[in-house]
């Protein structure tokens, strides 16, 4: 079944106003939106799958800041949850994750190296993120704004 919105107009609902078929991924979930209800369990949805599988923190030798989700899907589809959760949180991107190693499953991942989509995904999602994700959050945030601050002192004596 394809993914389906429902939108109250006015005082009354509707019939279904708006059909939207991902062409990637069929859907195999229905939301109905009325008000903001559905807009608050996707975002508490999204906080949980990203509590259970996401991570924040500083990567890489360029100690990029990342937030990321890293899901086994297939060689051509990305997993369903991927898709919602992007479509929930309203951006990032998912890519295929490379594994060289052999008799692996794909794997897929939504990332973000933003620190402001980072700030707007902690926006959307943030009151409903366990107090251990939150910190987890709140520790990489400190670190990339101390590594900021450290890097801003080196440029200013390189003057």
């Amino acid at each position: 079944m394809p993914f389906m919105v429902v939108y109250l107009i006015g005082e009354h609902m509707s019939n279904i106003q708006t059909r939207h078929v991902f062409a990637e991924v069929r859907m195999s979930f229905e939301i109905t939106r009325v008000g903001t209800s559905t807009e608050v369990t996707e975002r508490a949805w999204a906080a949980g799958f990203f509590d259970g599988e996401g991570y924040i923190g500083i990567r890489g030798d360029n100690h990029c800041l990342v937030a990321s989700i890293t899901q086994v899907g297939t060689i051509d589809n990305p997993p369903d949850t991927l898709i919602r959760f992007q479509y929930v949180i309203g951006f990032g991107d998912i890519k295929p994750k490379p594994d060289k190693r052999e008799n692996r499953q794909p794997t897929w991942e939504w990332k973000i190296t933003s620190r402001m989509r980072v700030y707007r995904m902690l926006d959307c999602i943030g009151p409903y993120l366990s107090a251990e994700k939150l910190a987890q959050a709140c520790n990489a945030l400190e670190r990339w704004n101390n590594r900021v601050r450290l890097w801003k002192k080196e440029v200013a004596r390189w003057h």
